[in-house]
């Protein structure tokens, strides 16, 4: 899981990077071209969100699920297993 996590990572920093150098450029004709490359990037990235969403439910769901031991009835193994 921490595979995703750098990934998403990576997008969110190629994102903040194209952002920060479309607002400070002021070249007009690099600016053009750098805005075409945003827009067919954000394209490919669109699949991060579910991602990101999955993973987001995946951590809810093994938090909400996990074993509770009140008392020390539980063995190693068993704590191991869930």
């Amino acid at each position: 899981m921490a595979l995703e996590w750098v990934v998403l990572g990576y997008t969110a920093a190629a994102k903040a990077i194209m952002i920060l150098l479309l607002t400070l450029l002021c070249l007009h004709s690099f600016r053009k071209d750098l805005i075409a490359l945003t827009t067919s990037l954000l394209k490919l990235f669109i699949s991060v969100v579910p991602l990101c969403l999955f993973l987001l439910a995946d951590i809810y769901w093994k938090y909400q699920t996990k074993p509770s031991y009140h008392s020390h009835d539980c063995s190693p193994s068993e704590h191991l297993r869930h």
